[in-house]
């Protein structure tokens, strides 16, 4: 039986659990009276219905409802259904979540989600292995979402992972370090470009696609993602118009002589619709996607260039606008990026960065 008690000058209810225990919640009131009164409104048979009535009712539902003896493979699956249906995860995001859970739940083995304590987050994420601090952080974010997945459907009270950090001062240089592909010069793209138009291509790959998307990307200083994925539509006379997913912006890129000829020639081959059908198809694939890159790096390697990829184009061309002149923040908006450190510190690479056109 559920009952209230006043100790240490605050009003408490007691309330036992399906697990068998029980669980203390504050009632928040300042009379005896008031808190009787809440009490009495909590304890009623449909506890949906109870919940809506105060404060206090809904935590004491959470109280009950978190004892159950749910395992945590099953609260994870019920996870995964939901972010796959309700579409708010891009697929990558959602393929990372899937495969961090995977690995967790081997190391939790059979344990009940009322269970899961701080440790059990902070032995996966800031584990003892040569693990990239990137790897940690996506790691813990995927474990943040389950839980507070779990917490809107009252499977849990509190969020556990939201009281552990990827702990730096325990990783190495190269832990701690991203690797970043060599950076491409304007005379090294010029020598690809020659040279890739004569490689052999991947069977589903469009004809020509590789030292098109090479020119494009370097010109334009976009992802290989944006370009498999450009439609018709966002090609003008003079300019691009792109939808940037990370800050869910538009921006208008403008466009080189030879880029121009490139989509033109693209948007009279397949009229309207995607630019590249066949390697979009790939791009939305989160289990073909790498091979999009995969393509390039190789492609390069037998160029003479074993240490670049597609991303180097995109790092050459903000490293060639800093030399031109421009300014970080001119950069960051021509990248797409809403953080400006993010560019300096990952695109804009040259003998000396601590100015770059002059300004930080």
């Amino acid at each position: 039986m559920a009952s209230l008690t006043f100790r240490d000058g605050r009003f408490i209810a007691v309330v036992p659990t399906e697990a068998g225990g029980t669980a203390e919640v504050i009632v928040d009131a300042s009379t005896p009276a008031e808190a009787e009164a809440m009490f009495a409104a909590a304890k009623g048979d449909d506890l949906v219905a109870v919940s809506k009535i105060t404060r206090l009712t809904a935590d004491i539902v959470s109280a009950i409802v978190c004892g159950r003896n749910m395992e945590v493979s099953t609260a994870v699956g019920e996870y995964l259904d939901h972010a796959s249906q309700c579409g708010r995860l891009s697929p990558k995001t959602l393929e990372n979540h899937r495969s961090c859970l995977a690995q967790w739940l081997r190391l939790l083995g059979g344990k009940r989600l009322g269970e899961l304590t701080e440790g059990d987050v902070a032995m996966w994420v800031n584990d003892a292995s040569r693990v990239k601090h990137g790897t940690r952080l996506i790691r813990l974010a995927a474990v943040r979402a389950f839980l507070s997945f779990a917490m809107d459907r009252r499977m849990i009270m509190r969020n556990p992972a939201n009281l552990v950090a990827v702990d730096a001062r325990r990783l190495n240089h190269d832990q701690l370090e991203t690797k970043h592909h060599a950076l491409l010069h304007v005379e090294q793209v010029a020598d690809i470009i020659n040279g890739i138009r004569s490689a052999a291509q991947p069977y589903w790959m469009t004809t020509g696609f590789l030292s098109d998307a090479v020119v494009i990307g370097f010109d334009c200083a976009l992802r290989l993602s944006d370009i498999a994925s450009m439609e018709s539509s966002s090609v003008g006379a003079s300019s691009i118009t792109l939808f940037m997913r990370k800050t869910s912006t538009r921006i208008e890129l403008p466009m080189t002589d030879r880029v121009a000829a490139i989509l033109a020639r693209r948007k009279l081959a397949v009229g309207s619709g995607r630019l590249w059908p066949a390697e979009h198809e790939r791009n939305i694939n989160p289990k073909l996607r790498s091979t999009l890159s995969m393509a390039f790096t190789s492609a390069f390697a037998k160029l003479g260039y074993p240490q670049c990829g597609f991303h180097s184009l995109r790092a050459g061309s903000a490293t060639a606008m800093a030399l031109s002149g421009a300014t970080v923040q001119e950069i960051a908006e021509r990248l797409g990026h809403a953080n400006a450190s993010v560019t300096s510190r990952n695109y804009i690479r040259r003998d000396n960065a601590a100015l770059v056109g002059g300004r930080r």
